[in-house]
């Protein structure tokens, strides 16, 4: 899962590297979302021969707890897909293959601050999609509304919802891990600098208004 330093100087503009006749993108360049060219490997015939890993990319972040993104998923991953392509009938040179996650030590928060950071445009940023409901835009109440909601509000970056984050049942559920200590220091002080941010952007709203009601 280590990411070797040549590869870790930013991950998001591509650079073109030949793996036999396949193509893989390696990210070079920090954090530009409009630069992130993924190209999936393709082979151009039956027999190939390999004689460089295949590299292979996660885009996770450190807040990821599910086992189908841990480190031991992706060496797991990596050992199958090794011998899965041994050398045999129809490939002459076996392929070995290197699994990446060159984001995992971010958070969101950081992510989404590096992005901005490198000059990264709101409006793609906005477009991207990380909710459950399969009906369009965020609902707001699923778990994965709320980890974008604490991304963006800690970089001062709104944007509308089905039901606002802060009084989903997601919300609720990691106030009771924060108060449980089940999250570790980093992710808690992350989502409680979130609820933070809003809570004092929403008594500067109404100081706002009861001065406007006041001089009306």
């Amino acid at each position: 899962d280590e990411v070797p330093a040549e590869k870790r100087n930013g991950f998001l503009a591509h650079m073109g590297q030949e793996i036999g006749n396949i193509k893989a993108y390696h990210v070079t360049r920090t954090l530009n979302a409009e630069q992130i060219k993924i190209q999936g490997f393709k082979a151009q015939s039956s027999h190939q021969s390999y004689d460089r890993p295949a590299a292979v990319y996660f885009f996770l972040d450190c807040d990821e707890i599910n086992s189908d993104k841990s480190p031991e998923f992706m060496s797991a991953m990596q050992t199958v897909l090794d011998i899965s392509w041994r050398a045999q009938y129809w490939n002459a040179t076996a392929r070995v293959h290197r699994i990446w996650s060159p984001i995992r030590e971010y958070t969101k928060t950081e992510l989404v601050a590096h992005y901005r950071q490198a000059g990264g445009r709101l409006e793609p940023l906005l477009a991207t999609v990380s909710c459950y409901s399969l009906n369009p835009g965020h609902c707001g109440r699923c778990p994965s509304c709320f980890k974008r909601w604490v991304a963006l509000t800690n970089n001062y970056i709104a944007q509308a919802w089905g039901t606002h984050p802060v009084i989903g049942e997601a919300a609720d559920t990691a106030r009771t891990k924060i108060s449980a200590g089940a999250y570790d220091k980093r992710r808690a002080d992350e989502i409680s600098r979130a609820f933070a941010t809003f809570t004092r952007r929403v008594d500067e709203i109404s100081h706002a208004i009861a001065t406007f009601t006041r001089n009306s």
